[in-house]
Order: C-alpha cells, then structure tokens, then sequence
C-alpha cells in the first residue's frame, strides 16, 4: 500500500486553478525566495487530509482562493480531496469535496460541491490505508481511556514544519498540543507493529474478563466479610427481631444451629392483617361536624341579633318614655288627638297664624306615643321567638357532642392502625436483613454460584493473559525500536553529527532522541548547534518511515521537509535572502559541503524505497547539482512567481 501526493491545486476567486504536480516515490524540491506561499503547502495538504481548522495563512489566501485541493496517488487508484476557504471570520470549516477514480482531472470550480465532511474523510482513508480496527491500550494507573488510532495519529509522522524541523525539544508534527505527545505514544506501537492485529480482540476480550472477575471478587469478599461475623451478626439480627416481635424470648442461645434455626422462623414471618375503617367514614364524620358546628354558629347570630334588637328597643321605649312623662307634666302632651293647634301649647293664648314649629312639634310628639305604643307590642313575640332559638341551640350543641364523639373515636381507630402499620414496616426491615444474612451464609458455601462464578472468572482472566503475554508488544516494541535505533546510528554517521560513532536511539517515552556515549547519554536538547537537531529528526523520522515501508504499516509514504538546509547558512537573514538562485548560494556564507551530504541522504535513502517513499522539500536554497536540479518540480519561486499567481492579486 502506498499513499502519495500527485496534485496540489487552489482555485481563485476567480475561478482560475493554480496546480502544483509532484513526482511519485521521489524526492520533489519547491525552491525560491520568502513569503512566496511555501510553508502554506504543509497546512494545505493538512485541511484536505480531514483537519477541520484552518491555518493556512491570513492575507491574500482568505482573499483570493476559494477552494483548496489535493490529489492523493494510492496504490492505483487516486482520490480528490478539496474544502472551502472558512467564510467570513470562522477558523475552521469541515464540508469536504471528494472523488474517486483511476486518473482524476481536476473539476472546475462550479462543480466543486460538499459531498462529504472532515469525519467521513478520515475514516475513508483509514480504511484504505488499512488501518483496522484497534485499540490502544493505556497504562493502568492513567484515567485515559482506551481509543482508536486512525488516520489522524498516522499525520504525526508527515509535516515537519519550519520551526519544527530544527526544535531541540520536539520531534513530531503538533507534539506539544494538548494531550498530542501523550496519543503518539499510545498510538506508536499498533504504527509500528507491535500490537498484532489478532490481538485487538483478545485485548477486548481479557478488558472484559478483568471486570467481571472484579465483580464477582467484590460479591465474594462482601458475603466472605458476613460470614467472618455471622455469630455476632446472628445474635444481633435476633434480637432486633424479638424487639419488633417477629419472634419470641431469645436469651440463652448459644449454638450456631439454634441461632440459624431462629433466624429462619424470624425469615417466615408475615406482617399482621389490621383490618380497620377506611378513611370516608372518618372523614363523613368530620364533615358532619363541621355542619354542625355551622349550624350552631349560626343559631348563636340569630340569637344575638334578636337580643341586640331587644336591648336597643326596650332603651329606646323607656327613654321615650320618660321624655313623654316630662312633657305631660307642663301639658305639652295630650291623649286626645284632636289637638287645637291655634291654642299656644305653652300659654294656652288663641294664636291667629300658629307657626309651622308648632304644628310640627305636636306631629312629632303624636308620633313619638306611637311608638311607643308599638314597642310594648312588639316585645312580647320577640321573647317567644328568642325562647324558641334557644332551644335550638341546645339541640345543635348536642349535634356537635355526639359527632365530636364520633370522629375522636374513629382517629384514635385511625391512630392504632398507624402504629400498627409502623410495627409492621419496622419488623419488615428486620426481616430483610436476615434475609439478607441467610442469602449471603448460603451463597458463600464452597459449591455456590458465588464462588463457582469468582473460579470461572479467575480461570477465563488467566487463559486470556496467557494467550496475549502481556509483555510481548512491549518486547516486540523494544525490539523493533532496537532495529531502528540501529539504522538511526548508521545515518547519523553518514550526516556527521557530533556524536557520530556512539550509538543513537530513539527515546519513545520521552519522544527525543538520544546519543549513548561512553560518559552519559545525551538527549537532543542537550546537544549543540541547529545542525544535530536537524540531523536528529531527519534520523528519527526517515528511520521510522523506512520501518512504516518495510513492515507494510498503515501510514502515508510521504514527508512534508520545510527549510531543512536553514541550519547551514551563517545566520536566519543570510538564508532568507536567497531567491532559489543557484548563483547567490556559493556567496551566502553557507557550509555548501553539509547542504549537498544532507540532499544526498535524502536522495539516497529515497531511491533505496523506491516508489514507495515521496520527500517533499520546500527551501530557499537552490543546488546547481544535476539530481538537485531533477528535482525541481517548478521554477524558483521569484519574481513574481508563488503559489497564489501574481495576476490572481492584480
């Protein structure tokens, strides 16, 4: 299986498409001056390859290219991936364009339409890869739990960007993102083989194992613990009991057997059978009482409305009455109702025009014995009739004696079958605890299900660890690694870096690389200059491709290499004032002997696996060596020459 790159293309705004094309199991230079769009290939073939944020650079590509595009060679076959630029402010964007087929022409951009997304891709092309189905398989004592490598963890091998290719701490593409370093080696053993792909079941299967044997040892031990204390525990169960009155007397009993023998009869109990008056008769009751309580509220309002009515009438007859004596004591008041009104009441003189006072004065005292006659009539039928309401009252006060008994009869009924129940639900609780106990002195017995359970699982966990021999991938990594650090020893020789002749490894734990010389081991941050860091990750990462080659393992054969040759120039000012001329290199300054050894190791190593290996190398530097010269897949990008045309930016 190989997996390389043939086309990278952009399509403007304006619906031209700049393609760059790539030779298949070689190695392809991109060279020219700075900022020409170089470094953005990384990140371009990244997007395509299902990495949903965008990091393309800002400026003129947000500006002028509409969609971006890569054209994988696999095996045979070739697939079309290409997203969309993100629109407006967003940073990232998932839809996906992608075709399949044998020889793909790149579509215009009016055909360009989201058919997929960033997910379906990775899974897709971990399939053709042939990446199975697998799990990593974590340390015990981390809380990371076990997941899936996929075609993302296979991209930590490709890109080594510019200020990666020459880091003294890091070695592998995003390795220090969050949880980044920590996924690369989880991930590392099933890319290099290690993990066998028939172990990927048994790995689940002895997962599975382990937790039922857990269970089942935390089932045992808890019925182990009561059986430790079951005499203890009996005799308390048993006295619980007898205080609920599940079970009668139980001092003096000393034997095992008596005391089992007592908490299966406590085990038979059933609760007591109350059989009592249900609640709509209590309540009829209380309402009952409450009517007649009503009532007798009541007849007490008539009772006092009429003897208000009393009170108030007898105060107004006897005041009327006095003031009428008064005025029959100066002859103001006369019975005869045919009073001359023009006789002067006061001096008895003949009046020839009697005042209208006067008249009025004897209307009103004529009225006044009026009613005066008709209160004395009255208050005879008001005495009866408050006789009569009286009598009523005491009817309803014994209407509210007899349902008040009534109702006090039945909550205390009420009350009794509660306390009852309550006996019942607490000796109910008693009883679930022995049977609890007695369930658990049984399933404890050599020849329980219990036990019988804890031999299968313990015996099902052995076989499995057996099949797998948990430290065989471990073995089997360190050997390969062995192997690797070998071929890195052999190279690091060929670049001449510093510790050349001690032996080189590569760190997976720490994820470095480190020279064992006779005083220490040196681990590459510790080692000097740019040049041994370089020649450290070109080591590592070409050492593992060629095992990724050989052993047939689910990675793309390809390596993105950007800037490599920066560490042999005097300064970073020196390199980046080359324009991809071979003419300007030999006044740099730079060490052109270490820039040819490092491009020839590159070549060397790439037709020593061919077709199946692609380097991919983006450099201002520009050899006038005829292999260097094959290489260029394009003119130096200068003078108007890059990645995004110049007319795209008129």
């Amino acid at each position: 299986m190989t997996m390389q790159i043939k086309t990278i293309a952009i399509y403007g705004t304006n619906k031209e498409i700049r393609t760059i094309k790539f030779n298949i199991g070689a190695v392809n230079i991109i060279t020219g001056q700075s900022r020409t769009g170089k470094s953005a290939l990384i990140d371009i073939v990244d997007y395509c390859l299902g990495r949903s944020s965008f990091n393309v650079f800002e400026g003129v590509n947000r500006k002028t290219i509409a969609w971006y595009a890569v054209v994988f060679q696999i095996n045979e076959g070739q697939i079309l991936l290409a997203k969309p630029s993100p629109t407006g402010a967003a940073k990232s964007q998932s839809s996906v364009y992608m075709q399949e087929g044998v020889n793909i022409v790149l579509p215009n951009i009016n055909e360009l339409k989201a058919n997929t997304n960033d997910e379906a891709v990775k899974s897709h092309i971990s399939r053709i890869l042939g990446i199975s189905e697998n799990k990593t398989e974590p340390n015990e004592n981390r809380t990371t739990s076990a997941f899936e490598a996929t075609l993302d963890h296979a991209k930590y091998y490709l890109f080594q960007e510019q200020g990666l290719i020459t880091n003294r701490k890091l070695l592998f593409y995003r390795q220090n993102e969050v949880m980044i370093s920590q996924h690369i080696k989880d991930t590392m053993p099933y890319f290099l083989g290690a993990v066998q792909e028939e172990r990927i079941l048994l790995v689940q299967q002895l997962r599975d194992a382990r937790k039922k044997l857990s269970l089942a040892q935390r089932r045992f031990n808890e019925a182990s613990s009561i059986i430790s204390k079951r005499f203890t525990q009996a005799q308390t169960l048993l006295m619980e009991a007898q205080a609920v009155g599940i079970i009668d007397n139980v001092e003096n009993i000393n034997q095992s057997q008596d005391l089992f023998t007592k908490l299966r009869i406590a085990d038979s109990w059933t609760p007591q059978t109350i059989i009592v008056e249900k609640d709509n008769a209590l309540i009829e009751a209380q309402a009952k009482l409450r009517q007649a309580e009503n009532a007798f509220s009541i007849k007490q309002r008539e009772i006092r409305e009429i003897e208000n009515y009393i009170y108030h009438a007898q105060g107004y007859h006897n005041e009327a009455n006095q003031q009428a004596l008064r005025l029959q004591s100066i002859g103001l008041l006369h019975e005869n109702k045919d009073i001359d009104i023009t006789i002067c009441p006061i001096c008895s003189s003949q009046l020839n025009n009697p005042p209208p006072s006067i008249s009025a004065m004897n209307d009103a005292l004529n009225q006044l014995q009026k009613n005066l006659n008709s209160v004395s009539r009255e208050e005879p039928r008001l005495q009866q009739h408050l006789a009569k309401l009286r009598s009523e009252l005491e009817e309803r006060r014994v209407d509210i004696q007899e349902n008040r008994s009534i109702v006090n009869t039945l909550v205390n009924q009420f009350d009794l079958s509660r306390q009852i129940q309550d006996i019942n639900i607490r000796a109910a609780i008693v009883k679930g605890r022995i049977n609890h106990y007695l369930e658990n002195i049984s399933m404890t017995d050599d020849e329980s299900a219990l036990r019988q359970s804890l031999d299968d699982a313990t015996r099902r966990v052995e076989e499995l660890e057996l099949q797998l021999n948990l430290d065989e991938v471990q073995d089997l990594k360190e050997s390969i690694l062995r192997l690797i650090s070998t071929q890195m020893t052999q190279w690091a020789e060929d670049l001449h870096l510093e510790h050349a002749g001690n032996p080189y490894r590569f760190d997976d734990k720490h994820l470095t690389v480190i020279a064992d010389t006779p005083e220490r081991p040196i681990v590459m941050e510790r080692m000097g200059s740019a040049e041994n860091w370089l020649g450290c990750h070109l080591i590592a990462l070409l050492a593992l491709h060629q095992h990724f080659i050989r052993r047939n393992r689910p990675v793309p054969n390809f390596i993105f290499l950007d800037q490599p040759s920066q560490v042999y120039f005097p300064s970073r000012e020196s390199y980046n004032a080359l324009d991809g001329e071979t003419n300007n290199l030999e006044g740099s300054g730079a060490d052109v002997f270490a820039v040819r050894r490092m491009f020839k190791f590159l070549f060397d190593l790439t037709k020593s696996l061919t077709p199946s290996l692609q380097i991919i190398i983006t450099e201002h530097a520009n050899l006038p060596d005829e292999e260097f010269q094959r290489a260029l897949i394009e003119e130096p990008w200068h003078g108007g020459k890059a990645l995004i045309p110049a007319s795209w930016l008129d």
